[in-house]
């Protein structure tokens, strides 16, 4: 319909065409209509369906309306392949050629990874309380793991000791549950007044969409509990 197939994870979802017999057969032809996972003609994703001409409806155009499977993956603009096959007694249409359709599909998912600060922001103290809490979560489901390394400067810790990086890996089935990072403050000697800790991540995987994306970082507040000075002693 109106030359090509387009659908829409997001909506409208449905585009439709139309299939139907050059010359009367001799026998019924049935048609089998099988699409990739991308998108569902009726049946679910992925799934065939079988349409059937006879002597008298051949010429009869039936119509297929395809649909877009709204998966959770950021693909960007892709495409879906819907093959046929016909088989019939009739030799004529017996596994005749037929050509494929190709559907175009607007994607509405986008790779990304969600920092969220505890009650907005991140703030540490020498003393104590030392600990703030942010989380970090995918966007999309990859489709590979996705490792993020969560990188601290010397200022602060993130589990492993300061200024040491730790590691938090996504997959397919939970890249939508946030993990929690738990910041502490450095309890150093240097008199340094209220300053900041910044933490940087990182992410790899062998999904293209996030391998290297771009993440913010998390700056964190720190309130010293030191204090220059020179304290005089007489014996």
């Amino acid at each position: 319909s109106g030359g090509t197939t387009d659908v829409n994870e997001a909506g409208p979802t449905s585009d439709t065409y139309t299939i139907a017999l050059n010359s009367q057969p001799t026998a019924s032809v049935t048609i089998t209509i099988d699409p990739d996972n991308q998108t569902g003609l009726g049946a679910g994703a992925g799934v065939a369906i079988n349409r059937t001409f006879t002597t008298a409806n051949w010429n009869t155009p039936q119509t297929i309306t395809v649909t877009a499977v709204n998966d959770a993956i950021a693909e960007g603009p892709h495409i879906s392949t819907i093959t046929h096959v016909a088989a019939s007694s009739d030799a004529k249409y017996n596994a005749i050629a037929i050509g494929n359709v190709v559907a175009s599909i607007t994607d509405n998912d986008t790779a990304g990874v969600t920092i969220v600060q505890s009650g907005g922001s991140t703030n540490v103290n020498e003393t104590g309380p030392t600990s703030d809490t942010y989380t970090i979560v995918l966007t999309s489901q990859p489709t590979a793991n996705v490792t993020v390394y969560v990188d601290p400067d010397p200022q602060t810790t993130v589990g492993a000791g300061a200024g040491v990086a730790i590691l938090r890996t996504f997959t397919s089935a939970n890249w939508s549950t946030a993990q929690t990072i738990t910041v502490t403050a450095v309890n150093d000697l240097v008199a340094e007044g209220p300053h900041t800790s910044t933490i940087v991540h990182t992410a790899s995987s062998s999904d293209t969409m996030y391998n290297g994306i771009a993440i913010g970082s998390v700056v964190a507040n720190v309130t010293d509990n030191d204090t220059a000075g020179v304290t005089v002693t007489q014996s």
